[in-house]
């Protein structure tokens, strides 16, 4: 027991500076290390941005019961419909369920009279996609990450720019549903791209904000498999 507290002690001791606030030239610039809310914040509207939650997704048409695949032979690359559901299996299937779990923190914070401030901006995101009550398979899931500078001036608009990383993979269930047809597929999609960004935030309330995205044709890795939806 005397070994634990020590142990939380000492842990407390070091990362204690971490979570302060230094001031620099009579208050005029601060530094902090780790914000837990970084300058940029998380896009609600998109589905891959770094935010938690859990949702129940009703399908009102066009149940996915196939993925599209070209197979591992380089001469060829059309990709092909081919079904991970057989037969009849959850036709009736409406419900899925959609658990995402996300962090957007702030490093190395540097701030100038409150009025420009900057940081290194980390966000990161994993996203999954259940069958609801007919079944439990996992169709899918993605991870999403971000690193880059954060600038924010006057407490009204932000900037972003940095690497995103995206990687995209099916399913145990579905990978060995398929296997019987497709051999050892290959399971996943990467991509790196520059992530550009504006936020402006007149209000509390109110929020407008632009992502663009420049791929990298280089680092686009799809093999066999087409990219989870």
């Amino acid at each position: 027991m005397k070994r634990c507290l020590g142990v939380v002690l000492l842990l407390a001791f070091l990362l204690g500076p971490c979570f302060a606030t230094y001031h620099l030239f009579g208050d005029a610039l601060s530094f902090d290390w780790f914000a837990a809310d970084a300058l940029y914040p998380s896009s609600i509207a998109n589905p891959f941005s770094s935010t938690s939650v859990l949702n129940l997704l009703y399908l009102t048409d066009g149940q996915p019961r196939s993925i599209k695949y070209t197979g591992t032979d380089t001469g060829s690359r059309k990709y092909e419909e081919v079904p991970f559901l057989k037969d009849s299996a959850y036709i009736d299937e409406h419900l899925y369920l959609q658990l995402k779990t996300g962090l957007n923190i702030g490093l190395f914070r540097f701030s100038y009279r409150d009025a420009v401030e900057a940081e290194m901006g980390f966000q990161g995101a994993l996203n999954s996609v259940f069958q609801g009550f007919g079944g439990a398979d996992n169709l899918g899931f993605d991870g999403i990450f971000f690193l880059g500078m954060n600038v924010r001036l006057f407490h009204l608009v932000t900037f972003r720019v940095g690497l995103q990383h995206y990687s995209g993979h099916y399913g145990d269930e579905t990978l060995e549903n398929i296997s019987n047809q497709c051999g050892d597929p290959v399971e996943y999609t990467r991509d790196n791209n520059f992530l550009f960004g504006v936020s402006v935030q007149p209000a509390s309330f109110i929020r407008l904000y632009l992502d663009a995205n420049l791929p990298l044709e280089k680092s686009w890795m799809h093999p066999a498999i087409h990219i989870p939806s």
